[in-house]
Formats: structure tokens, C-alpha cells, sequence
């Protein structure tokens, strides 16, 4: 038999993944936390010497001037730092020497425009001071290469924080494909022993980890379980058989028995009830042991290609005569061709419950039709009747072992039929539903046709 694949569960939704997403957040967050701390720092130290270097030259610069006599400063040959600019400018603000060519508006970092820049201004530091003859004197650092530090710096930090979220949720996928894999595996195993085959076991690894743990443990309940089913399987088996066979030798002596009494006789009444009551209880017993055969999946061996259509045609062709002499309409709907992999007996088997539910729990005159049609991937058999129906509170009940409804406690019957339906059913992974009609009741069996 084809096992349908295990249920695939979402990458996105494992818990191993959101797992793995938590941790992506927290380190982008620890990371993010890191890089403001830095950058305060930093940032604190870079301005602090910014600062500093411009206020020092500006300190240089401010005793030049002051202690020379104007005009006897030569202004080329002031040794002024790489990246300083000085602008000064007189009482009225006239420039009148420097690089700085504009009087600063304000001090701090503003664009300057600066001779060797041509016309686009730059970022600098800008500090001042007023000479003692009344002239300004500006001092700017050039912020640039502070600046490019700062961005370099942002930028290593933004491409840490991609780089680790990134791994991070590299890490959860690989990890949560990791344990899918298992989980899938404990799945499909469950799955082949819900279907029957409870000799299958899960894969147990050294590592000796959560999963394996699990395994072991489930294995351990499979084991026990299947001891256990084993146990009353065979204990049914033994009980069924033990009593079929005193059972089937009083029938014998009451068939003898029987045959010796003259007809007239009243006790030969009572006989033909006595044997027929044993005729019950062995039908009952052969009933629950096909019933515990077929739960425990091993007619499945049985399993072959199966003609739908003709099977279900020869049963119905078999019950029109039945139908005739009882006066009851029997509409028939099938369509040609239909196939699927089954074990024959077993469907003729379903069928004939079916209809033989109708016959004994329906009014004489009642129709019944039986339908066979193609829907999709699956054959759709249906039997519907136009009697007293069941009530759909008690659809599931009636599909139990043993269970009558107070209406059919008067007719034959064990309560079994309906249960070997629904056990044949399940065998052949075909769903099974009950509708009520107005009136009546409807059974749809979905089959799955032949692939």
C-alpha cells in the first residue's frame, strides 16, 4: 500500500524557527544597544578633540596676533595644521586675511566657504576670538574626516547587525529544517501505526537528544501497546473460537434432536427457536472477528484492483428479485468504468450491509436507491432509502458496536452491521457519512479510485 506523506508543517511557524527569529531580535537588539553606547562614545571623543584641536590653533593664533605688531605678522608663514582654516576680519568685518573669506554668522559646525574650496562650501568646526586692537579671529576645523570616521563607524555597525540577523535566521532555518525532518519522521511513523502497522518503530540516533528521548519513549509505549493488542487480539480469538466450536456441536444435537421429534410435536417450535438463536450468536461472533480482523489492517494483503462498477452492479443484480417480491422500487445509478485497489470480498461485503440495513429496518414498499458516480479523485457510493431515517444527534453512535435505536429493537439483528460498514470503510481509507433525508436516510462512501 501507497502511505500518503506525513503532514508537512510550516517552516515559517516551527517553533524552531520563531526560536531563531527571537534570538535574531535580541542580538539586534544587544547589537543595536552596543553600537549606541559606541557611538555616544565616540561621537563624544571625536567632538571632544574636534573641538579641542580648533580652540588650540585658535589659542596659537590669538597670541601671534596680539604680540605681533599688524603688519609685522607675514601671513603665509604662519604653520597652520592640516585640515585648520583661519579667517580674520576687522572691527567692521571687513576680511583681511585667511582662508576663511565670509565672517562666520555664528560659531559651531556650519559650511564655510574657504578659498581653496572654490564655491562649495565646507563642514568646518568654527570657534573665535576677539584681538585686543578689536579685530575677530575664526578658527575652523575642518570636519570631514571626523565626520567620515562617524559614517564608517555607522556603517560597520549596520552591516554587523545585518550580517548577525542574518545568521541568525540562516541558523533557525537550518536547525528547524533539522528537527522538521524528525518531527515529520515521528509523524509519519504515527501515522503507519494508526493505520495498522504497529511494528513500525522511530529511528533512535546516539546523540541521545531531546528528539531521540521522545522516540525512545514513544517506542516504548508502541512496544507496550502493541503487546497489549496482541494480548486481547488473541484473547478474542481464543474466546470466539473456544465457544464457536461448543457452539456449532449444540446446534448438531439440536439439529439431531430435532429430526427426532414428530412435527406435531410443540417442543419441535421450540428447537427451531433454540437454533435459530445459536444461528445468531455464531453470526455474532463471526461478525466481531471480521470486524478485529479488519481493524487490525491485515486485509490489506487482500488488496487488488478492483472493478467498482461491476461489483457493485452483480450485488444489486443479486437483490432485485428480493426487492421485487417484497414490492419495493430499486433504482439503480452507476456509472461505467469506475476502478479502484480494494479487497473485494470486504466491498461486496460493505454493499450487502447496507442494503440488508435497509430490508430489515425499513417499511415493506420503501424504494432504495443505490448510486455510483465518479467526483474527483474518489468513486462516490451512496444508499438511499425513503424510511423512518435516523435522527442526525444519532449518526455516530449507530456506526458503534452493538448499538440499536429504540425503533429498531424489534426487527434482527446485533447492532454489528453498521460497524462492519464503518470498520471496511476505514480499511480503505474511504470516509463514510451519514445524511438525513426528509424522510429517509442516506450512507455516502467515498472511495478512492485507482491511480
Amino acid at each position: 500500500m501507497i502511505h500518503p506523506p506525513a503532514p508537512r508543517i510550516a517552516l515559517l511557524r516551527s517553533a524552531a524557527f520563531r526560536l531563531a527569529g527571537l534570538q535574531a531580535v535580541i542580538f539586534a537588539a544587544i547589537v543595536i544597544s552596543l553600537f549606541g553606547v559606541v557611538w555616544w562614545s565616540v561621537g563624544a571623543y571625536v567632538e571632544q578633540r574636534v573641538h579641542e584641536t580648533a580652540t588650540d590653533e585658535l589659542r596659537v593664533l590669538t597670541h601671534l596676533f596680539n604680540t605681533t605688531p599688524v603688519g609685522g605678522l607675514q601671513m603665509d608663514a604662519l604653520d597652520v595644521g592640516q585640515g585648520e582654516h583661519f579667517g580674520l576680519f576687522d572691527a567692521d568685518g571687513r576680511h583681511l586675511d585667511g582662508e576663511i573669506r565670509e565672517r562666520p554668522a555664528e560659531v559651531g559646525d556650519i559650511p564655510v566657504h574657504i578659498l581653496s574650496a572654490g564655491p562649495v562650501p565646507r563642514r568646518l568646526h568654527v570657534v573665535e576670538e576677539r584681538l585686543a586692537d578689536g579685530r575677530g579671529l575664526y578658527v575652523g576645523f575642518d570636519r570631514s574626516r571626523a565626520d567620515g570616521l562617524l559614517l564608517r563607524l555607522r556603517r560597520a555597525f549596520l552591516a554587523a547587525v545585518v550580517t548577525g540577523v542574518a545568521a541568525a535566521l540562516l541558523a533557525g532555518f537550518v536547525t528547524a529544517r533539522r528537527y522538521l525532518r524528525r518531527v515529520e519522521t515521528i509523524a509519519s511513523v504515527a501515522g503507519r501505526i494508526v493505520e495498522g502497522e504497529i511494528e513500525n518503530r522511530l529511528p533512535v540516533s546516539s546523540r541521545r537528544d531531546e528528539i531521540d528521548q521522545l522516540s525512545a519513549a514513544l517506542n516504548a509505549t508502541w512496544q507496550r501497546s502493541e503487546q497489549l493488542l496482541e494480548g486481547m487480539r488473541q484473547l478474542s480469538t481464543d474466546i470466539a473460537h473456544e465457544l464457536r466450536t461448543p457452539l456449532a456441536h449444540l446446534r448438531f444435537r439440536l439439529e439431531q434432536a430435532r429430526a427426532s421429534i414428530d412435527a406435531r410435536n410443540p417442543a419441535r417450535g421450540a428447537m427451531d427457536r433454540s437454533i435459530a438463536d445459536v444461528d445468531h450468536v455464531l453470526s455474532v461472533f463471526g461478525a466481531l472477528l471480521r470486524i478485529a480482523q479488519i481493524q487490525t489492517r491485515q486485509r490489506r494483503a487482500g488488496f487488488g484492483t478492483v472493478d467498482l462498477s461491476q461489483l457493485v452492479g452483480g450485488v444489486v443484480a443479486d437483490y432485485r428479485p428480493l426487492f421485487e417480491d417484497e414490492g419495493r422500487s430499486l433504482r439503480v445509478d452507476i456509472q461505467p468504468g469506475i476502478g479502484m485497489v480494494g479487497d473485494r470480498p470486504l466491498l461486496v461485503q460493505l454493499l450487502v450491509n447496507l442494503i440488508e440495513n435497509v430490508l430489515r429496518h425499513t417499511p415493506p414498499g420503501v424504494p432504495l436507491t443505490v448510486r455510483l458516480v465518479r467526483a474527483a479523485d474518489a468513486a462516490k457510493l451512496s444508499v438511499e432509502d425513503a424510511g423512518p431515517g435516523i435522527p442526525s444527534i444519532q449518526h455516530e453512535k449507530v456506526l458503534q458496536r452493538f448499538v440499536r435505536l429504540d425503533t429498531s429493537r424489534g426487527t434482527l439483528g446485533s447492532g454489528l452491521g453498521l460497524a462492519l460498514v464503518k470498520a471496511i470503510s476505514d480499511l480503505h481509507e474511504a470516509p463514510l457519512r451519514l445524511e438525513e433525508l426528509q424522510p429517509g436516510l442516506r450512507v455516502t462512501i467515498s472511495l478512492p479510485l485507482a491511480r
